[in-house]
């Protein structure tokens, strides 16, 4: 089952600099030649194969880092190996370590980047791409699926992408991902004063929290 990566990451200095850019692009570029050297046959293109980092918006020392990968363990396989631990080295520093912001890593069960030659576009080709986190307790999950599924033909033909957290914080709590991508800050408000909007609204009315975030491709 390919899942796709989902990492959270501060940069304890603030917001990027052209040298913290550098930074990113040279670790991107150590995981480029491992993955290539382990699947000659992988795409070139980072777009195409699901890979990018990305800057918040509202907070600008934010960082999404996000990949495909075939399993969990498959990305763990990475993260023990010696490329990695030289990016780490790399980046580690000039993370936040420690508190509320320190670095979240975990996994979502479906394919949120699709291929563009499956004809179906990714939110990382997008100028901007939206994060919704749905907190949903466990007992409501089952009604928070049926909810999604009645509002998944206007997701579709909207273009989201969405999934659910593998490894919980708690029993007692999920989480639901939601992914688009839009050509403008500008559009994507547009969108949620539209009447559209209502339908993914609705489906806050089953978590008991909603996280909304933008975000803008740098890597």
């Amino acid at each position: 089952m390919t899942v796709t990566e989902f990492v959270l990451a501060y940069l304890a200095g603030g917001p990027l600099t052209p040298e913290v850019h550098q930074v990113l692009e040279e670790c991107q570029q150590i995981q480029d030649g491992w993955l290539f050297k382990q699947k000659p046959n992988t795409p070139a293109n980072r777009i195409d194969r699901g890979t990018g980092m990305l800057q918040q918006v509202e907070d600008p020392s934010a960082i999404l880092i996000t990949a495909q990968w075939d399993t969990p363990e498959a990305h763990w396989d990475w993260i023990r190996t010696e490329e990695n631990k030289a990016a780490m080295a790399k980046l580690g520093p000039l993370l936040v370590a420690e508190g509320e912001k320190k670095l979240l890593l975990f996994h979502i069960d479906s394919v949120i980047f699709p291929q563009r030659a499956e004809g179906v576009s990714s939110p990382l080709a997008s100028a901007v791409t939206s994060v919704r986190r749905y907190f949903v307790k466990a007992s409501d999950k089952e009604r928070f699926s049926s909810r999604f599924e009645q509002a998944k033909g206007l997701l579709d033909k909207r273009g989201f992408k969405g999934g659910w957290r593998i490894e919980r914080e708690n029993c007692d709590s999920d989480e639901f991902l939601l992914f688009n991508g839009w050509a403008s800050v500008d559009e994507h408000n547009q969108f949620l004063a539209s009447p559209e909007f209502s339908h993914l609204e609705s489906l806050a009315d089953y978590a008991k929290e909603v996280d909304a975030k933008l975000y803008k491709r740098i890597v």
